[in-house]
């Protein structure tokens, strides 16, 4: 027993000294691949691990997972100050900071300010190659942090994610030096507009935008990018009648979440593969709410692939107003949608010039009552090359689980009978309890998987019966 703990001793002995023997620039790449946390606590092993994490190109701090975030602002923001000035790496290759806590005491928000904004240089000058700050809650009273517009002069860039309250503005010479910018995604930060419009001009390279943008007055925003892929925007705020002119030849990606804006395309981007379209669903007066339907429809018609959320409103003023915007869609075959919460006959809002051309149509929200079963048919009776039909069902929550399971159960078995135009269509079905598919014939069952979930939950669902 002893030898065998002397070899397991000497072994130890061997592993330890052939780690320590290996170089420090090897040490560190291997520090780098671990969380920052992780990477830090290593300082404790020995003397010669004490300076080697501050060599580390990567700062990533925060999010849920990291035990500062539950921190005061104060600690987190001291804490971070501390490590970053004991890191002597001539590469911030990553600074990562995400903190949500909200501050409530004006000297709290001042020592926090003037912390972040002594940072930003010191990461820059460093050549930052992803800069990702998420400070979604640092505010106090209206205030906003300054960002130091060394930010937009640091041409390492490649990621810049700014997402809070922050205060962003060119600097002064108006030179934004962004040759290697490739992602830019800007949540609730204070922009002009024509700071933004500048701005994306200036990043050559640029490929995927996100905008969050709050406009509480009508705007003009110019997106030029002729080398972007994909393009997301998200309006809030008051303004209504905000104008974006979109010059995104190679756009291949596009997702719009508004209801106050029109979108004017330069040139139809040709090669657009995706887009998802959320517009909520408000009545106003005059045609100035129809015109910004259109207008984004018409830009967006050549599209292969739509999702469309709060869709059917939107599906039915098109309809209504200009249905022939629809002969415009020559590549679409690919249709998502949302059943609305009121019932109706989803089904004959789908534009008519559609369906005879869609291979694959998915439909969300689904429950099963006679509207369903009537839309379900008109789709199936009039889609002549779908080739997947995929449905996913919603469940009363009143009723107890084996109502819910025999519900859908019942509405499988008359869905599969249902006649369809298309001979070769997939129906596949996703339930609550019941996952199942039929490939083509109407008398071919597919595979069928049911869910029975916990049989505790089904205890639960007897007593309430008893």
């Amino acid at each position: 027993m002893a030898e065998e703990l002397d070899f397991i001793n000497n072994n130890n002995t061997d592993e330890e000294d052939r780690l320590s023997s290996l170089p420090d620039s090897l040490l560190i790449e291997i520090l780098s691949l671990l969380p920052f946390k992780s990477a830090t606590a290593t300082s404790a092993l020995s003397r010669r691990w004490v300076p080697l994490w501050t060599h580390l190109p990567h700062l990533i701090i925060g999010g849920f997972d990291d035990p500062l975030h539950t921190t005061s602002a104060e600690r987190f923001f001291t804490t971070v100050n501390h490590i970053l000035s004991q890191l002597i790496s001539p590469q911030n290759h990553t600074f990562y900071l995400h903190y949500y806590h909200p501050i409530s005491d004006a000297l709290e928000f001042q020592l926090c300010s003037a912390l972040f904004t002594s940072w930003v240089p010191l990461i820059c000058a460093r050549n930052a190659v992803k800069f990702e700050v998420c400070l979604d809650s640092l505010e106090f009273c209206g205030h906003s942090i300054i960002l130091p517009t060394c930010v937009f002069q640091t041409p390492s860039l490649v990621h810049l994610k700014l997402r809070g309250s922050f205060h962003c503005k060119l600097p002064e010479t108006g030179i934004v030096n962004l040759p290697n910018l490739k992602k830019l995604s800007l949540c609730g930060v204070n922009f002009d507009t024509l700071g933004l419009t500048t701005l994306f001009k200036c990043c050559p390279l640029l490929e995927n935008l996100f905008l969050e943008l709050n406009l509480m007055e009508d705007e003009v925003i110019e997106i030029s990018a002729h080398n972007l892929k994909y393009l997301s925007i998200h309006l809030l705020g008051s303004s209504t009648a905000s104008r974006f002119m979109i010059d995104v030849p190679l756009l291949e990606e596009i997702a719009v979440h508004d209801s106050g804006a029109f979108y004017n395309f330069v040139k139809k981007p040709c090669m657009l593969r995706k887009a998802c379209i959320e517009w909520p669903f408000r009545y106003r007066e005059g045609n100035d709410y129809l015109v910004q339907i259109l207008e984004l429809f018409r830009g967006i018609s050549s599209v292969r692939s739509i999702h469309l959320l709060n869709s059917f409103p939107i599906l039915y003023i098109i309809q209504h107003i200009d249905g022939n915007i629809w002969s415009l869609f020559h590549n679409l075959t690919d249709l998502r949608l949302g059943v609305p919460n009121e019932r109706m006959n989803w089904g004959t809002s789908i534009p008519s010039a559609l369906l005879p051309k869609l291979k694959r149509i998915r439909i969300s929200g689904i429950d099963g009552d006679r509207n369903d079963v009537r839309s379900l048919k008109y789709v199936l009776s009039n889609a002549d090359v779908l080739e997947h039909l995929n449905l996913f069902f919603v469940f009363d929550s009143n009723n107890s689980p084996e109502q819910r399971l025999w519900e859908e159960y019942k509405f499988c078995r008359y869905l599969f009978r249902l006649s369809r135009s298309s001979q070769s269509c997939k129906i596949e079905f996703n339930g609550c309890h019941i996952h199942t598919f039929t490939n083509g014939s109407q008398r071919v069952l597919g595979h069928s998987q049911i869910n029975w979930l916990k049989s505790s939950m089904w205890l639960d669902s007897e007593e309430d019966h008893e």
